[in-house]
């Protein structure tokens, strides 16, 4: 069965990005292959450092896990056209500080006290640019179940005129700070481009 599926991947990869690996003299597929994907409102290209592929009608990458050989890891994509853009990341905990000049973390729209307060203490926040837009990532952290499995996921959005590409990915176990996924899923979201048609 596990045969079957990593046959089933290795399909689904070729067949997603074909069109746009480059490939060089010998026919192999080359390192940092630039993937064009349609996601939602937005036309995106972007390297796929991870020799991944891309599901559920490319809103998913699923790329090599850097420290796992046999496992993978996801990002989930959405991109919709937004009004306001700094409304749109305070209803997600970020807004935009034009003081500092850089992206902080905004509680005002979480349900309770309880919730702002787990924010404040275990949700850091950075700011994020590709090669034509830029927003922020914000990196968040289980605080309550076994700690052995408690996990870090970080969410990001990036703008790029009216369109807002948000993404959200497990970034790997809090008990593995040197396993982190975060490192390598920002150098992804920085080489993403959108294309303006």
């Amino acid at each position: 069965m596990q045969a079957f599926k990593l046959g089933l991947q290795a399909i689904c990869f070729l067949m997603s990005v074909a069109p746009s690996i480059s490939e060089s003299t010998t026919g192999k597929k080359t390192v940092n292959a630039q993937v064009t994907a349609q996601i939602g409102a937005c036309k995106i290209q972007y390297r796929d450092i991870y020799s991944g592929y891309r599901a559920f009608s490319q809103s998913s990458y699923y790329g090599k896990h850097p420290y796992y050989v046999s496992s993978d890891f996801g990002i989930s994509w959405t991109c919709e056209r937004v009004d306001d853009i700094n409304a749109y990341a305070i209803e997600r905990g970020a807004a935009y500080d034009t003081t500092q000049g850089h992206w902080v973390k905004d509680f005002r729209n979480l349900a309770s006290d309880y919730d702002r307060e787990g924010w404040r203490t275990h949700a850091k926040i950075g700011d994020i640019q590709t090669v034509n837009a830029s927003g922020y990532y914000i990196i968040s952290m289980d605080t309550i179940g076994e700690e052995t499995k408690r996990r870090r996921q970080l969410s990001s959005c990036v703008f790029h005129g009216q369109l807002a590409l948000c993404s959200l990915a497990e970034a790997g176990a809090l008990a593995e700070p040197k396993k982190s996924l975060v490192p390598h899923i920002v150098r992804l979201l920085k080489t993403i481009e959108f294309i303006d048609e």
